[in-house]
């Protein structure tokens, strides 16, 4: 359910100057005239399966100038940033998702080995700011064709007023102001970022073929929280306001954590990508009945075969062939009544498609394709 989590830590300025001793400095300088473009402080640490975390140091950060009323960079502001995968942490890899209740072992075992190794506290974990989230949730199919040819159907798809970035057959990338959803078959990406780091042959190829399997959705969560944030400080009277601190628009991890709705955060993008809700599989059948109950016949008519055009062709091609407002209105039906996408009995042309009838998004411990995410430490 949860994956990569980002962190925003104050510290002292003694704290500061210490960890600076101890760090790397990376710099960008332009060859032509020498100048530094940007500088940071930075160290690595190795958890579980030598998954390394990398820690800034910065004393930098932006705030509200209110004599010109604009936001500028100021100094005086030491503080440590951190990413991380949870399940890496925890597990040795993101093959498996871990459930939201198991963050905060994560985050006090990340906390404990920093201040092992530094010999040095940091401040509490109820003291650090949450800035970044990523929610995620794994589906289990027979084997990497068939992981394939999902998305590779999903690909022919809309997702409305959002950008669509596509690679190959293994990926769909949203990018939006608020959050990114991503899916994409966990399999190539395995093999690229994670397979080296298991030393043990046989363990590696037995985890990559676990990955094989997987396709994944994940949402990552950035200027989401600062939004979930204001809208919960916007429904405080002023006075209480005052009294909570942020940092750049982020609350403190307890708060914006206790605000997200994970579960909800990543069904909500799934809705808009597979049209209806629960993204279930439908019969042509079972569309055309729906249409003609909530539209007169020659209607029905009309949005059943842009269905068919749209399941067959593609979006690109639909577009082409009816008018823009053609297409909204019939989109607008689509989502209204919870019609889905991801699979019919209308044959998909040239594509060589087989998705399971039975398979859909639904994040419910019911649906055989979910992947249940560990709920307790083992």
């Amino acid at each position: 359910m949860i994956d990569t989590m980002g962190f925003i830590i104050p510290i002292s300025r003694e704290a500061y100057h210490f960890l600076v001793s101890k760090s790397l400095m990376t710099q960008r300088v332009d060859c032509v005239d020498g100048s530094v473009e940007f500088e940071y402080y930075n160290f690595e640490l190795s958890h579980s399966w030598n998954y390394r975390v990398r820690w800034k140091l910065d004393d930098k950060r932006f705030i509200h100038d209110p004599g010109i009323n604009r936001t500028v960079v100021a100094s005086g502001y030491p503080h440590l940033k951190i990413e991380f995968s949870a399940p890496k942490i925890m597990l040795g890899n993101n093959i498996r998702t871990i459930d939201e209740n198991m963050a905060d072992v994560v985050v006090h075992t990340v906390k404990i080995k920093f201040e092992k190794t530094f010999q040095i506290k940091l401040p509490r974990v109820s003291d650090w700011f949450l800035n970044r989230l990523d929610v995620c949730s794994n589906y289990e199919l027979s084997n990497a064709d068939m992981v394939k040819d999902i998305i590779n159907y999903l690909q022919r798809l809309d997702y409305p007023r959002k950008k669509k970035e596509f690679y190959e057959n293994e990926s769909i990338y949203c990018p939006s102001r608020h959050a990114t959803l991503k899916v994409y078959a966990k399999g190539p990406e395995f093999k690229k970022h994670d397979m080296k780091r298991f030393k043990n042959e046989v363990e590696s190829r037995n985890l990559f073929n676990d990955a094989n399997r997987i396709i994944r959705a994940e949402a990552e969560l950035k200027t989401r929280l600062r939004y979930v944030a204001a809208e919960y400080l916007n429904l405080l009277g002023m006075k209480s306001k005052l009294k909570i601190r942020t940092w750049n628009g982020y609350l403190k991890y307890y708060k914006m954590i206790g605000l997200i709705d994970c579960r909800g955060e990543l069904e909500r993008m799934i809705a808009n990508l597979m049209i209806c809700k629960e993204t279930k599989s439908m019969k042509a059948n079972d569309v055309h009945d729906k249409l003609r109950k909530n539209f007169s016949d020659e209607q029905a008519d009309v949005f059943m075969g842009m269905y068919t055009i749209i399941l067959t062709r593609g979006i690109k091609a639909s577009r082409k062939k009816f008018s823009k407002e053609k297409m909204k209105r019939a989109l607008r039906a689509y989502r209204s009544l919870k019609i889905s996408f991801i699979n019919s009995d209308v044959s998909v042309i040239d594509s060589g498609i087989n998705i399971p009838h039975d398979f859909t998004f639904k994040m419910d411990d019911s649906n055989p394709y979910y992947q249940i995410p560990l709920r307790e430490a083992a």
